[in-house]
């Protein structure tokens, strides 16, 4: 939220892009993001829209809302639906000043920020994710330890165009990934 404040000059109106169905992850983020929104007077969300988990509709549904004069200054993507998003901000021809805030980072999400059709994206260090489980089950069912908490957590980091090459090449360092 803070963000998304920041990028539009601490004022105006933003769309909310969720899912259809509760995944609870994603019902928190949005969570967040609204509560961090709640702080700043002069801005409102003025939409939630809502989409299956395979993003369809996206594209077409933020391509006509920015072609019919929304009056939107940003979009917050709370699930996959970024890379369509992108999309329609570039076919619509949004200002550099739009911004557009997701999750998850790829070679089509880097090229998106690099194009300027996504402002920032967060990382959550799905890497990270996998190896603290794994870890900690093996370290559980071998009998070493048993875990201090039900909840692992990892580093949130937005990610720009001046920095996105730094997380994109952290996996090339990595014998076992193919890129």
């Amino acid at each position: 939220g803070e963000l998304m404040a920041r990028s539009i000059g601490m004022r105006g109106n933003v769309a909310i892009l969720a899912l259809r169905d509760t995944v609870i992850p994603i019902d928190q983020r949005i969570t967040g993001f609204r509560r961090e929104l709640s702080k700043y007077p002069d801005i409102q969300i003025t939409q939630v829209l809502r989409f299956p988990r395979t993003a369809q509709g996206v594209y077409e549904e933020v391509l006509s809302m920015l072609e019919n004069g929304s009056g939107l200054s940003g979009i917050f993507v709370s699930f996959s639906g970024l890379e369509q998003t992108a999309e329609a901000c570039l076919k619509a021809e949004v200002d550099r000043r739009f911004c557009v805030i997701g999750y998850d980072l790829n070679e089509e999400i880097a090229d998106y920020i690099r194009k300027g059709a996504v402002t920032s994206t967060i990382c959550h260090e799905p890497f990270q994710q996998g190896y603290l489980s794994v870890r900690v089950l093996y370290r559980y069912l071998s009998g070493k330890t048993i875990p201090s908490t039900s909840v692992l957590y990892t580093k949130l980091e937005p990610i720009f165009s001046n920095n996105v090459k730094c997380y994109l090449n952290s996996t090339n360092a990595l014998p076992f990934v193919k890129a």
